[in-house]
């Protein structure tokens, strides 16, 4: 079993240019197809601008937003920005540092896989917004490992490779459900007005990095369960549900943090889209 983990780690760190020879089968997984999707953004968007989530919160006029959790799908992810791109669509990706393509935890620090780098260079070149998708109270407590020092050598890693990262968005991990946090609550400026309810089994480690980390300190100004759309859009569980408002932790925010500009907030999680 060690020898097949250490091949795979070997395996996805050298590994490089094609993400398609990488990428675990999600064939089954599939639900939606490009006409699908391109059918329900006419619907959703109709004649409105379409924005990243980083161009949205500094806009002052009415917009929409296109969010996608990456989560663990980046051959379909890479597929999509490009469809986007040939249609003059600015979106976000949410890039999670917890996937199988993201590269390996060795001795607290991550070894960046070439997969991850080249999936980088490409989002960036295409125009699109690479956001931090967070589970980080979650990593550091699983590798005994300081979380802001986590997060600050991964926001370096990305500013290095050429993107520097402006927002993040919450990943709701399954320890999060168990002892009543969210990895949002890292931050202080969320912690204080949205406070965690840690249910009394909850870890010390995680009581204890609770609002440890200042936001506007680390250069991120946005979480993206902060911007709120009067409209949200969500292919959740593979399943197309609307609600008229954003769920998160919305109008509890600092007004610094809140974008509440936005008409129609959707959010897609490329795994259950087939591209070409």
């Amino acid at each position: 079993m060690n020898y097949f983990k250490n091949f795979k780690q070997k395996f996805f760190l050298n590994k490089s240019v094609s993400p398609d020879l990488n990428t675990p089968d999600f064939a089954n997984k599939k639900i939606f197809t490009e006409a699908d999707y391109s059918y329900l953004l006419s619907l959703i968007f109709e004649r409105g601008e379409v924005l990243c989530l980083r161009d949205a919160k500094g806009e002052k006029k009415s917009c929409n937003v296109l969010r996608h959790d990456v989560d663990h799908d980046i051959s379909t992810a890479l597929k999509m920005a490009v469809w986007e791109r040939e249609r003059g669509i600015t979106s976000t990706y949410c890039l999670l540092h917890t996937a199988w393509y993201y590269g390996c935890m060795m001795e607290g620090h991550y070894k960046h896989s070439l997969l991850l780098k080249d999936s980088i260079a490409r989002l960036d070149e295409l125009g699109h917004e690479i956001n931090f998708h967070n589970n980080v109270i979650t990593t550091a407590f699983l590798n005994k490992i300081n979380p802001y020092d986590l997060l600050m050598r991964e926001l370096e890693f990305f500013s290095m490779n050429g993107v520097d990262i402006v927002g993040t968005s919450t990943h709701g991990d399954a320890l999060c459900r168990k002892y009543g946090y969210r990895n949002f609550h890292l931050f202080s400026e969320i912690a204080e007005v949205f406070p965690p309810e840690l249910s009394e089994d909850c870890p010390k480690e995680i009581h204890e990095a609770i609002g440890t980390v200042s936001m506007g300190e680390v250069g991120l100004s946005y979480e993206a369960y902060g911007i709120v759309g009067k409209k949200y859009v969500s292919d959740s569980g593979g399943k197309l549900i609307s609600h008229l408002k954003m769920p998160g932790w919305g109008a509890a925010t600092d007004s610094s943090l809140l974008t509440s500009n936005v008409g129609v907030y959707a959010l897609t999680h490329p795994v259950w889209w087939s591209f070409k």
